[in-house]
């Protein structure tokens, strides 16, 4: 099985205050963090000082991190994405102040963006998307122990 687990605790979140209600941008922000302490966990001599430090315009070490709240969800993925490597994250909230993060695995995105994987509409409820997409399903993506980390820093590694 692709996957890597890392839990999260929100109070250590900077992101994250008391009493917010679950939001897409924060599912997103903890899929982020997820990705970035999992490609930090062999090098203990250099931890992760805020999620900033690894974020760019490729999201965390030139790799794309998408997250949803479906545990079954599929990678997701549009026409004018910027190439590289996507990974999938699925958040499940165990409690108001405790989520686990699951890595599924990755994939380079022309592989994602295939006419097989577009969708115009959900999965999930047969209604139209509002926004249609490349939807790649967790089968096809590679184990997350053979991502490659295109701006990792000399010094850190996974």
């Amino acid at each position: 099985m692709a996957r890597q687990q890392c839990a999260l605790d929100p109070d250590t979140n900077l992101l994250v205050m008391q009493g917010q209600q679950l939001k897409m941008h924060t599912v997103g922000k903890w899929g982020q963090e997820a990705l970035a302490h999992y490609l930090c966990l062999d090098n203990p001599d250099k931890p992760m000082a805020s999620i900033e430090d690894f974020m760019n315009d490729y999201d965390v070490y030139g790799i794309q991190a998408r997250s949803t709240l479906h545990a079954d969800g599929h990678l997701l993925t549009k026409p004018n994405d910027k190439p590289g490597p996507y990974c999938l994250i699925t958040v499940d909230r165990k409690a108001y102040d405790w989520v686990e993060c699951t890595l599924h695995g990755w994939q380079w995105l022309h592989l994602c963006n295939q006419d097989a994987n577009w969708r115009t509409h959900s999965p999930y409820t047969g209604k139209p998307m509002p926004r249609p997409c490349y939807m790649t399903p967790q089968s096809a993506l590679q184990p997350m122990d053979s991502i490659p980390i295109p701006q990792l820093d000399e010094g850190r590694g996974r």
